[in-house]
């Protein structure tokens, strides 16, 4: 900061409650206490808080997260109860950054940005659409995302306009694995973790491909057993692909982990597999030997962070730009799947596997 200034106090981060974005802002805000020691953050969530605190542990304590999310109440007395809890933020030099959705932000979430920001010298940091107009008119600052650059280089922009400097190359995750977990859930080693099941079912392959996965893996670690993780909503998709292995070989653990023993479970395993999702971003925070099952524009944010994870895509199947203004798509039994994910080859996985786990056994 210029020396005739005091650096903000506090900086405030809305976020979704999606977790892979969630992992990329703790990377962002990882960097700016680094710069600022004595920085206070605040992630304001519209889902997921309980889940953010557990992974978060005791390894952040300059962070908070609160929840946004609207309860029964009228959106007068919502706003009331939101500016109660920060009125300490507001009544100091503060920072509030809106990262990046495809979809905008609400208008409600502009507005209490703009009201937060109010105290001389905050800043009130978003990007934007061009048709965004409202943000345009109440933000200080505004910046467009660049497709070209990975989610955490371009959020790390936002906290350039608050003269901090890059300090952490990508974002990492501080956590303490607890062996226990292995223990009480029976978990016998060595291990391989699979996440499958993704909320935009296009970016997974369908459920005889996964069949095919499995194999492969077990053919090269014949010993080993597949935890295949989840949320309880996924549990019946995940069961699809575990009911054709025996329950000693192939488990399936959907719903049956809290957060924080999901990240030992990752931790202990041999290897993460995963769709592009937020638990797959979790695994790239701690930097896990892992292989995507990716599409055409997910290199920029996942590469850029985990350098022992490999992301699979046939680009040559794909018929669009791959630049997530537009998607192509393939219809298996009716279902849609993104073109570049669905014809990722049986010698592209058999490939990385030996790169990540060596010769058969």
């Amino acid at each position: 900061m210029k020396a005739t200034e005091a650096p903000i106090r506090h900086l405030v981060i809305y976020s979704s409650g999606m977790i892979g974005d969630f992992m990329m802002l703790l990377g962002m805000s990882e960097n700016a206490r680094l710069s600022h020691p004595e920085l206070q953050v605040t992630f304001l969530v519209t889902r997921s808080a309980s889940f953010f605190r557990e992974i978060l542990g005791y390894q952040y304590p300059y962070i908070e997260v609160l929840s946004l999310k609207q309860e029964k109440e009228t959106f007068v007395k919502y706003l009331v109860r939101i500016t109660k809890n920060l009125l300490g933020i507001a009544l100091s030099k503060n920072a509030l950054i809106l990262p990046v959705f495809f979809k905008g932000d609400p208008l409600k979430v502009v507005l209490f940005g703009w009201m937060l920001t109010r105290f001389p010298g905050s800043k009130f940091i978003s990007f934007a659409n061009p048709n965004e107009w409202i943000k345009r008119i109440l933000c200080s600052d505004i910046l467009v995302f660049d497709f070209k650059k990975g989610f955490y280089d371009n959020h790390l922009e936002t906290t350039k306009l608050l003269d901090i400097k890059r300090v952490i190359e990508r974002p990492m995750y501080r956590y303490v694995p607890n062996e226990s977990v292995i223990k009480r859930y029976g978990i016998n080693i060595p291990y391989i973790v699979m996440h499958i099941a993704s909320t935009r079912r296009r970016w997974t392959f369908p459920i005889p491909r996964w069949e095919k996965v499995v194999r492969q893996v077990l053919d090269r670690i014949p010993d080993a057993t597949i935890i295949l993780t989840g949320s309880p909503a996924d549990f019946s998709f995940v069961e699809k692909l575990a009911s054709l292995f025996p329950k000693n070989k192939v488990r399936n653990c959907a719903g049956s982990f809290s957060a924080s023993e999901l990240v030992s479970v990752i931790h202990y395993a041999e290897l993460y597999i995963g769709v592009d999702t937020g638990i797959t971003h979790i695994a790239g925070n701690m930097s896990k030997k892992a292989i995507v099952i990716g599409h055409q524009y997910i290199p920029p944010v996942f590469l850029s962070y985990n350098p022992n994870g490999i992301v699979l895509f046939n680009k040559d199947a794909c018929q669009c730009r791959g630049d997530a203004t537009q998607t192509c798509n393939v219809i298996e039994n009716g279902e849609l799947y993104m073109r570049c994910t669905f014809y990722i080859t049986d010698e592209m996985i058999e490939e990385t596997l030996k790169k990540l786990l060596g010769k058969r056994k």
